[in-house]
């Protein structure tokens, strides 16, 4: 999504007439989550994906229909389900149902809009609220925590007491799941008229791996895994391999990783991980011990099966027994041949989104039940969840 929504930021600023689309709610099996999002330009022009081809292209048709009126508009579409729209009737190929939210963007829209895709972009938490009024323009607020907790916010959602009540949420919305993005519609609220309803599109900080070593390996393992929405961290004492320029979108720290763990022990939460990829002795045993003090949810480590004896001997004699080192994944990373770095870095992200889900690993085809883990649909009956 960090690429898209950049994508989008850019295209907005140019000024196009263009229709929002958004996925709210799905039920079933879907190719993407609640939150996925598309612009529609009156040149065709398309950004982003509501389903991973589904249903993109009859979208596109409504949503050019909707520009053809030149008036503001908005509507609810079902897709896939009962009473579902007829141009849109196929749904998804995995046999769910969807509901999107089509609006045409107005001027106004445009730098709310382009603010909170900045922080899916920046990793920041930020909360779009759209007051959804059928038929017509969809006034939108977004607000979004500084780095001290206050909340700012801009735009509104044309009421006062809906503006303060929305804004003074804004904890509550960013707080009320794991990392991401998620959305809820809300059918009450202060200053809301009969048959409106609020929706509440969350995104928040993504998890964090946290890379000891700054080397070939960790810099392939950063770029993938910042594409995929973590926060990365990268720490060698070394500082002629710590160099932030070989690791453009992380946090570069050149300092001892046990003494960095022990101070970001707080941050790392089950959601989290570490990856020791040194081959240093010097630094792996330190850092493997302070990580296992840690709530961090997968700790891996780099190196042949001889190295892992070697280490498993080291981290013994300093005290670690074979009940601490349970979650250690030693030697790091899924079996799939991986030979370069590049090649390396999916097999070690690949064993921590299994890990993070609680999957095997193992191929699809030798497996049973949901591809996809259930979706809960988020539905409040006031403001506050």
């Amino acid at each position: 999504m960090r690429s898209v929504a950049d994508s989008m930021v850019r295209w907005l600023g140019e000024g196009h007439q263009c229709v929002l689309a958004r996925l709210i709610d799905v039920e079933g099996s879907a190719p993407l989550d609640p939150g996925a999002m598309m612009l529609v330009g009156s040149d065709g022009t398309v950004l982003g994906s509501l389903s991973g081809g589904c249903v993109e292209s009859a979208t596109v048709q409504h949503a050019l229909t909707m520009l053809d009126t030149g008036a503001p508009y908005s509507c609810f579409k079902e897709v896939g389900g009962e009473g579902s729209d007829p141009l849109l009737d196929a749904g998804p190929a995995c046999g769910g149902s969807m509901q999107l939210l089509l609006q045409t963007l107005q001027p106004e829209d445009r730098d709310l809009l382009c603010r909170f895709l900045r922080a899916q972009v920046e990793r920041e938490e930020a909360v779009l609220v759209t007051r959804v009024v059928p038929g017509a323009a969809c006034p939108m607020l977004v607000s979004w925590l500084t780095d001290a907790g206050a909340v700012e916010h801009l735009g509104t959602l044309g009421s006062e007491d809906l503006d303060t009540e929305m804004t003074a949420s804004a904890h509550d919305f960013i707080a009320a799941g794991p990392g991401g993005s998620a959305v809820r519609r809300i059918e009450w609220g202060v200053g809301l008229d009969i048959g409106e309803d609020i929706l509440v599109h969350a995104t928040r900080r993504g998890p964090l791996l946290l890379a000891i070593g700054a080397d070939e390996f960790s810099a392939a393992l950063a770029d993938l895994a910042v594409r995929v929405g973590w926060r990365v961290t990268v720490v060698d004492p070394r500082t002629v391999f710590a160099d932030p320029a070989r690791f453009p979108k992380a946090e570069v720290i050149a300092r001892w990783p046990d003494e960095v763990v022990a101070e970001r022990s707080r941050d790392l939460g089950p959601g989290d991980a570490v990856c020791i990829l040194t081959h240093d002795r010097r630094i792996d045993v330190t850092a493997i011990a302070a990580a296992l003090q840690t709530g961090a949810g997968y700790l891996g480590a780099m190196g042949s099966r001889r190295t892992h004896a070697d280490r498993v001997r080291r981290l013994h004699e300093a005290g670690l027994t074979d009940a601490d080192l349970v979650r250690l994944h030693s030697p790091i990373g899924l079996d799939i041949g991986a030979a370069t770095p590049e090649e390396t870095a999916v097999a070690i992200l690949a064993e921590i989104v299994a890990a993070r889900s609680g999957r095997s690993g193992e191929p699809l085809r030798r497996t049973h039940g949901p591809i996809r883990s259930v979706r809960t649909t988020l539905v409040c009956d006031d403001a506050r969840g």
